[in-house]
């Protein structure tokens, strides 16, 4: 496993409720993940995404606003 999925594989492994997986299936689960930067003021999903995706916020802060810009919650670390 290269440094990076390193990284990813102790992260996912520290993280509720993967922590609870078999070290077999957190590898499995790296080997499938796409890592998605994400700068202040851009959307999440990004437009280039289409279709349902699940997000980790890893470090930072999102902020959840409805179609009027109405801020309705604030999720971080």
């Amino acid at each position: 496993m290269d440094n990076e999925l390193s990284e990813i594989y102790a992260f996912i492994k520290a993280t509720t409720p993967f922590e609870q997986l078999n070290e077999h299936t957190i590898i499995n689960l790296v080997s499938c993940i796409d890592i998605c930067y994400v700068v202040k003021d851009q959307f999440l999903p990004p437009e280039s995404f289409k279709e349902p995706h699940f997000y980790i916020l890893r470090k930072g802060a999102l902020s959840y606003l409805d179609a009027d810009g109405t801020l309705l919650g604030k999720f971080g670390e």
